[in-house]
């Protein structure tokens, strides 16, 4: 509308000249990602080095604004192409929790976690499936659960079942150093979403009282995660620290929010899930 046209240019007039230099080399990118997404989707959806070549065109604006959620939203496109529910879960949470988020992504995850949802159905009736495809479906299957807050009398199901597809993966080496950290940058996420919900939605009073639910369950889970990758550490004579390196992170974020550790035991299983990880740690710098 011409109110929003007007609130746009009112805003790129308050930006530095150098500002709006990046933010029209960011669109452009995002511009020519598109395009060539489009000419490829034109040619067919088969993988190679084109697909590439258009997936650096949004990393290009990544780099040039990372703090816009717009092009993670685009690489998620992507990966849904080739069904890689894992992958655009992990984009999609990143554009939404950018500082300038692209708020379509929230639309684009329901569709996704409803695609996921079909498949971990499937998957239920025919269990002969390779391990990392399990724990990838589980896990979209579980993160969808709490993000769209429906079917939460399945989730000590699926929670239960993606943590043994998790230590089978640790215990066979299947996770390493990018893999973990988008694992815990989605749970990370998750926990955040699970406090806040959807800032553009009005919020029902009986969904902000249960907002402390799906926080607990959120952390809870999270907390078990991190256990598990500390378990595994302890009990290996050479720990791979190359995949401890995101616990890194893990810790720095958790200075930045001690409210998460503070936080009334709502779910039966959050106190639990605390002890365990403060075990978990001590027995590792113990070693």
């Amino acid at each position: 509308t011409n109110a929003d046209l007007q609130d746009v240019c009112s805003w790129m007039r308050g930006l530095r000249r150098r500002d709006r230099g990046l933010l029209m080399i960011h669109r452009l990118h995002i511009f020519l990602g598109d395009i060539a997404r489009y000419r490829m989707q034109l040619k067919g959806r088969g993988q190679g080095l084109d697909w590439f070549k258009v997936s650096e065109r949004y990393m290009e604006a990544i780099q040039i604004d990372p703090q816009n959620g717009n092009g993670h939203n685009q690489l998620a496109v992507i990966a849904t192409y080739f069904d890689d529910n894992f992958t655009a879960t992990y984009r999609y949470f990143r554009s939404l929790g950018a500082p300038v988020p692209f708020l379509k992504a929230r639309e684009n995850l329901q569709l996704l976690f409803e695609k996921n949802r079909v498949k971990f159905m499937a998957m239920k009736k025919d269990p002969a499936h390779p391990l990392m495809e399990a724990f990838c479906t589980r896990f979209v299957r579980l993160h969808g659960i709490l993000f769209t807050r429906t079917s939460m009398e399945t989730f000590e199901d699926v929670r239960r079942e993606t943590l043994r597809n998790f230590s089978a993966l640790l215990k066979e080496k299947l996770v390493g150093r990018v893999f973990l950290t988008r694992i815990l940058a989605v749970c990370i996420f998750s926990v955040h979403n699970a406090s806040t919900g959807d800032p553009e939605a009005a919020q029902t009073e009986t969904e902000v009282a249960n907002r402390p639910v799906y926080v607990g369950h959120s952390f809870a889970f999270l907390a078990e995660l991190v256990t598990s990758v500390l378990m595994t550490a302890t009990q290996c004579e050479e720990p791979d620290m190359d995949m401890l390196a995101p616990l890194g992170s893990f810790s720095m974020w958790m200075r930045t929010h001690p409210e998460y550790w503070a936080a009334g035991d709502v779910v039966t299983r959050d106190a639990s899930a605390r002890k365990a990880l403060w075990e978990a740690l001590s027995d590792f710098l113990n070693t």
